[in-house]
């Protein structure tokens, strides 16, 4: 039963709610077997830096590397987690960790904590 579970985690720009500074705010899904969750990772990118289908902020300034160095940061955490669970036999689903998911992740060591 467990091994069943498959896990996938994405990045989106979340166009329907921008900022007050017309940026717009970066979300994660992750998705456990057909169960999702979507939490905010605590960044932002202007609209025009944004590409959907990489999952990534395009450009090569360095505030866009850096989002990506994160991001990347982030996904390879996440994939750490699950990865755990699945060692230790527990049961793989996002609400699992929703209570401390859904809070704002606003760096690495947050996650780091949350995990």
């Amino acid at each position: 039963m467990l091994h069943d579970n498959y896990f996938k985690l994405s990045f989106f720009a979340k166009k329907s709610r921008p900022l007050r500074n017309g940026e717009l705010p970066i979300l994660a899904r992750i998705t456990v077997s057909g169960q999702q969750t979507e939490l905010f990772i605590g960044r932002s990118v202007p609209p025009t830096q944004w590409d959907q289908k990489r999952n990534r902020a395009t450009g090569t300034s360095k505030k866009e590397l850096e989002l990506n160095k994160y991001l990347e940061n982030v996904r390879t955490r996440f994939n750490e987690i699950h990865n755990m669970l699945l060692r230790e036999n527990k049961l793989v689903k996002p609400s699992r960790n929703n209570r401390i998911n859904c809070k704002r992740i606003s760096n690495y060591n947050e996650i780091k904590s949350v995990c």
